[in-house]
């Protein structure tokens, strides 16, 4: 399982009844509890999200944000559609 990198994943912040009695039966039927995200995939699982500290980890926020105020930093979009069509991140050495 790899650690670390700018797209967080987090288990939710809650768990409803519902949620820990499909865990439970899930392990007795002979099922194991895993990370979905991890190496094994075979099982049950409550659900995780790209979250960081408590809120929404999108992959604008994770890659971009922190270049985004950045004289190297570029994004170029298409105004009437208002989609980015190329960003061009430059070495900062």
């Amino acid at each position: 399982m790899q650690t670390g990198g700018y797209l967080t994943v987090q288990d939710a912040p809650y768990n409803t009844p519902l949620g820990i009695a499909f865990l439970q039966a899930g392990e007795e039927m002979g099922y194991d509890i895993v990370d979905v995200n991890g190496e094994q995939q075979t099982g049950f699982a409550l659900y995780q999200f790209t979250m960081r500290r408590g809120t929404r980890c999108s992959a604008a926020k994770a890659f971009i944000f922190f270049h985004f105020f950045s004289r190297k930093f570029k994004l170029i979009y298409h105004q009437s559609i208002k989609f980015a069509e190329l960003i061009i991140l430059e070495k900062l050495v």
